[in-house]
């Protein structure tokens, strides 16, 4: 990712794939790149401190941190606000829904980011989410929440979790991982946590894992891959 001089050290937040194309989420902007990742270019210069991009199609979706949710249907060459929001964390686009989540719960589009609506109004983080069939995860300041149904309904995965901040997801058929953050008063880390049905405990299985803050993970294949 370039550097700018506001941000000699810009912070990615997240990468999407939109076709081809690479995306990345970044303090100084969106960037885009269409070589593998050799080359980069902002194409929302004026957007700052964006949490999250997600790609779906055409559709291209920017949550910002103070700046709500902007859409682009043009590869980033345009951009224009669709939910105004103090902050998104975290974005899931599933055909025409959107899934928004916020400091103050879950939202949903069902028109590509046209209108939202509060699906599960919860006053903390949403901070991450994950699918994996028909469920959708959550994972917020006070743990791990699962709908089945497109957000109408949302209950807590499992026990062990509770009153954790869960600030990353991956699911494996069965099997969701979840990394919390813990701070035991001089410094923050991350355990890395998997339930292998949506109502067993949490057995943590972070042996192995260097230490660190857990930001991202992702399944391919039978792999995890996580990112510190």
């Amino acid at each position: 990712i370039p550097t700018e001089p506001s941000y000699p050290e810009p912070w990615v937040w997240a990468i999407a794939v939109s076709d081809s194309n690479l995306i990345a989420s970044a303090t100084g902007g969106v960037f885009f790149s269409t070589d593998n990742g050799t080359s980069w270019v902002d194409v929302a210069f004026s957007l700052e401190y964006v949490n999250t991009v997600a790609a779906s199609g055409k559709y291209l979706y920017a949550g910002i941190w103070g700046g709500g949710v902007y859409g682009s249907t043009d590869n980033g060459s345009t951009w224009n606000i669709l939910f105004a929001n103090p902050t998104v964390n975290a974005i899931v686009p599933l055909g025409s829904y959107v899934f928004a989540g916020t400091h103050g719960g879950v939202f949903v589009s069902t028109d590509y980011g046209k209108q939202w609506n509060e699906i599960f109004a919860y006053d903390t983080n949403v901070n991450t989410f994950a699918e994996g069939g028909i469920n959708l995860f959550t994972g917020t300041a006070t743990g791990v929440f699962r709908s089945p149904d497109n957000g109408s309904s949302w209950t807590a995965v499992g026990k062990g979790l509770a009153n954790t901040n869960v600030l990353s997801l991956a699911v494996n058929g069965m099997s969701v991982f979840a990394a919390p953050y813990f701070y035991n008063g001089s410094n923050g880390y991350s355990s890395l946590f998997v339930s292998n049905d949506s109502e067993s405990d949490w057995k943590n299985v972070t042996e192995g894992l260097a230490a660190g803050e857990v930001y991202s993970m992702i399944v391919a294949g039978s792999n995890l891959f996580v990112g510190s």
